[in-house]
């Protein structure tokens, strides 16, 4: 494969070269922010559509399965989100041939797990199923949900890694409207699909689908500007490169995956526990599922700026501009879920009400909140260390901060305290949690204080291309 050299690239990159981190970073995550709570809203819109004109049984069901849904787009970030934090530092350090070879090597990967993923879902998802113990008159409509959206990642891969790319150039505006496109497709094919198709499960599962497709095309479409990048979509395999954007992309990776499992572990344990009150419990939980995804979102897209960011600047050796950029994602993520937790407590009553008619849910999802987001104001910390340990070439420490919240914390405490305490109590692992995994930042952090910034070789990149 021929790499050329792009001259130009520079000049697109003066947005993040700027010295005005605060500016900058508003331009980077406020468009961004919007597009993905814009882009998140169709799951919001899926659950409504099919609580509403599919019915109750066809939801729990859907809400069975949307972990693994979650789990595609936590895989999606093992290939999509390397790639973004090593060009970004590749474009910072004047590297721009690397750049290319970066891109390539991300799409190759897309397309090498989403065959995977595919063959594996449709060989193994009637397995998973059984395993998760779902009631026999869910199976159908959790089925052809988990086929479509395993069987069609290919889209969803692709997407991912076109959106990274723009995301690593600093083009917050063209995300923007990747994510727009995506969203209000979706909402319109769910019109067309499920409510005037009357296609049910499948009609909600397409819309996802080919709504994705065209964000994907647009995406494509709007990198003519750069033709050594859009030439570089073209899967080619980078050894070196393969192997540093996995290492890169996987603490996000397991931290979204971690998420996934999370809610997995909580409707397993809901299924054996929770007796004639099961379905009700299930929608309930599948729905605040969905709301922590949506709330989670502008969190994200302030993590991927201030990482966008941190990871320019220590490319380019700046490490008072770095550290700015990281102590304005701390203080935007910190201050958004204060407020966001606030607005749960106070209306999620009236949130719940929306998707259904039915009061036991109403109350479940109210209840169940109250313990799910006490803690909430806490999450950004984390996340913002992961993402700014990977930008400063220490993705070792952020693997052990992404593998402790969940692994280590999280699901043994939900695992124990449903056992031994019943559901009721279970939901304490989510507070608990989020203390556990604040305090284990703080003491990495400390520890490791004079060994933050990173070295040349990590600031380096790979040379066997």
């Amino acid at each position: 494969m021929t790499v050329t050299t792009d001259a130009g690239s520079a000049s697109s990159q003066n947005i993040l070269s700027s010295p005005a981190i605060l500016s900058v970073f508003l331009k980077l995550s406020v468009p961004m922010a919007i597009g993905m709570l814009l882009n998140g809203l169709h799951t919001l819109v899926d659950a409504l559509f099919i609580a509403h004109f599919v019915g109750e049984q066809a939801f729990a069901a859907v809400s069975a399965v949307f972990p693994l849904q979650v789990a595609l787009v936590a895989l999606a970030a093992l290939f999509a989100n390397g790639t973004s934090v090593l060009l970004s530092r590749s474009l910072g350090a004047g590297r721009h041939q690397d750049g290319q070879r970066i891109v390539s090597t991300g799409s190759f990967l897309a397309w090498l797990i989403a065959a995977m993923v595919a063959l594996l879902t449709w060989l193994g998802g009637p397995l998973l199923l059984a395993a998760m113990g779902l009631e026999q008159n869910l199976y159908a409509d959790a089925w052809i949900y988990l086929m479509i959206n395993g069987v069609g990642c290919l889209v969803l891969f692709n997407l991912s890694v076109v959106a990274d790319v723009h995301r690593g150039l600093g083009r917050s505006n063209t995300l923007f409207l990747i994510i727009l496109l995506g969203a209000l497709a979706n909402i319109a094919l769910d019109i067309l699909l499920v409510v005037l198709l009357n296609l049910g499960v499948t009609g909600a599962a397409l819309a996802t689908l080919i709504s994705q497709g065209l964000a994907w095309w647009y995406g494509i479409r709007a990198l003519n500007s750069k033709p050594e990048l859009r030439q570089a979509l073209r899967p080619y395999w980078y050894r070196g490169w393969a192997r540093r954007i996995l290492l890169q992309g996987l603490p996000v990776t397991l931290m979204y995956l971690g998420g996934a499992l999370v809610m997995l572990t909580c409707t397993v344990q809901i299924a054996r526990l929770a007796a004639e009150q099961g379905e009700s419990m299930l929608a309930a939980y599948g729905l605040l599922g969905r709301i922590s995804i949506f709330i989670s979102l502008p969190m994200i897209a302030m993590t991927h700026s201030c990482q966008t960011l941190t990871a320019y600047h220590a490319g380019a050796g700046s490490k008072r501009l770095a550290k700015q950029s990281i102590k304005v994602g701390l203080l935007s993520t910190s201050g958004y879920l204060s407020l966001t937790a606030l607005l749960l407590m106070l209306a999620m009553q009236s949130i719940a009400g929306l998707f259904s008619d039915n009061p036991l849910q109403v109350h479940m999802a109210t209840d169940i909140a109250g313990l799910l987001y006490m803690a909430l104001p806490l999450a950004g910390i984390s996340a913002v260390a992961i993402a700014a340990l990977q930008a400063l070439g220490k993705p070792h420490l952020a693997l052990v901060l992404s593998l402790a919240k969940t692994y280590l914390f999280m699901m043994p405490m939900l695992v124990l305290l449903a056992c031994w305490a019943g559901l009721d109590m279970m939901w304490y692992a989510f507070p608990g949690a989020e203390l556990l995994s604040v305090t284990l930042v703080l003491c990495l952090v400390f520890i490791s204080r004079r060994q933050l910034w990173p070295t040349s070789e990590e600031a380096g990149y790979a040379t066997s291309h």
